[in-house]
């Protein structure tokens, strides 16, 4: 729908929660942009 490869974003997805803060989840959210 937002031109998200599902595959792809969820195989980067899993590999980056290990190192991730939980205070920036909004980040591994598909289409999520840094203002």
């Amino acid at each position: 729908m937002q031109g998200i490869n599902p595959q792809v974003w969820l195989q980067e997805t899993l590999e980056k929660i290990p190192n991730h803060s939980i205070q920036r989840l909004e980040e591994l959210l598909p289409g999520y942009q840094k203002s």
